[in-house]
């Protein structure tokens, strides 16, 4: 009798664990750095999807011996989800590393998606806010063109290579460059601008400033 007795007492814990809200969890393994998992989740928007792309780091190894349970839930004080339908895809494991995605429609209103990390009896619980305003991941325009930034990874290591080799981390020519294209795109004189003012009565070098002087904007750059 005693042994059925703990067994439902463990039952009805593990239910309300599970049934706990967000807002009430503990995440303090989220800011242990000798926890041995870690998961890592990016949302990117695509045209009609959210790309919810996601690491799991095993710090002691063996990656493929953790799993990943996926719901999703209105709100932090929500206490019970649902499973998410979509299924995951595993792109790579290797090390100490799984790499992969899921993706949703684009939502209406922002919901919470949780992953929960399990290794035998221990579980993590991690979660990301899922909306609809997250950027577009990797995209540029280009005379009219759109495409991907890691179709253009050379170009971006090549203007890397080239500020560490001039040494100009600050202004120098790219931020000379950025002001007038930016400018020019905005149709205005300055990218950036500020209103040089002064109170005469209260600085003494105001008095040596002309009116035109005060008036005259000023780029930040």
């Amino acid at each position: 009798m005693r042994p059925l007795l703990i067994l439902s007492f463990l039952l009805v814990f593990s239910n309300l664990a599970q049934s706990q809200s967000v807002a009430a969890s503990n995440f303090n393994h989220w800011y242990n750095p000798l926890n041995e998992v870690e998961l890592q989740l990016r949302p990117v928007r695509a045209a009609n999807k959210i790309i919810v792309r996601y690491t799991l780091l095993a710090r002691n190894g063996h990656p493929e011996k953790y799993s990943i349970t996926w719901e999703a839930r209105n709100s932090f004080v929500e206490r019970d989800g649902v499973p998410v339908r979509e299924k995951d895809s595993v792109l790579s494991v290797s090390g100490k590393d799984k790499r992969g995605f899921i993706s949703f429609d684009v939502p209406e209103k922002p919901w919470l998606l949780l992953g929960h990390v399990t290794n035998g009896s221990s579980t993590w619980t991690y979660f990301k806010q899922i909306e609809s305003i997250y950027p577009v991941d990797g995209w540029m325009e280009t005379g009219g063109w759109v495409r991907s930034v890691r179709g253009a990874s050379g170009e971006v290591d090549s203007a890397i290579r080239g500020v560490l080799e001039r040494t100009d981390f600050v202004l120098g020519a790219d931020v000379t460059a950025f002001e007038t294209e930016f400018a020019r795109y905005c149709e205005t004189a300055h990218a950036i601008e500020r209103r040089f003012r002064l109170r005469l009565r209260r600085h003494p070098r105001a008095k040596r400033l002309s009116a035109r002087d005060q008036r005259q904007p000023r780029t930040m750059f």
